[in-house]
């Protein structure tokens, strides 16, 4: 078989493109896998471990957002200004818009006004996301909604930010 047969011993759902079609063929695969059963052998000696979210201040970003007037804004989709820092966002090139880029600096602008560390940020950033998200945000009818992995990733490019890794 080769290539993406080895995988059909372990998939729990196979689908198959026939003229742009999506079909279900599972039960095809299982008869395969039948006549002709893997001699894989797993080669990892260790599951993989999971790294754990850093801590983030968001008192620090509360500070950063003072300091610059709580000034938020995207500009030419490639850089947000967030407070007095800009941050460069040209290696997020799954940004769509401008729009999505004020989303995630309102989104951050939430997420500072948490006091303390944030310990869990995709969780709390996710949170902020979930349901009747645009609510908290300025009435600026200019936001999209971002996927917490892209607000997560802007975060990350601020270089002024206080993180620490968990202990």
């Amino acid at each position: 078989m080769g290539g993406s047969g080895d995988y059909l011993d372990v998939a729990d759902t196979v689908i198959q493109m026939h003229d742009y079609q999506a079909i279900d063929v599972t039960e095809k695969a299982r008869e395969v896998i039948k006549l002709h059963p893997t001699e894989r052998q797993n080669e990892y000696e260790k599951s993989i471990e999971l790294i754990p979210p850093r801590h983030v201040d968001c008192t620090h970003l509360q500070k950063l957002l003072i300091d610059g007037k709580y000034r938020v804004s995207g500009k030419g989709g490639s850089n947000l200004r967030f407070g007095k820092e800009h941050i460069d966002v040209q290696a997020l090139e799954q940004l769509e818009s401008n729009s999505e880029l004020n989303a995630i600096g309102w989104t951050l602008f939430q997420f500072a006004q948490s006091p303390g560390w944030s310990m869990h940020p995709p969780k709390d950033i996710a949170t902020l996301l979930e349901g009747n998200w645009s609510a908290t945000m300025p009435n600026s009818g200019d936001l999209a909604k971002p996927r917490v992995v892209d607000v997560l990733a802007t975060l990350n490019r601020l270089r002024a930010g206080k993180m620490r890794q968990p202990r």
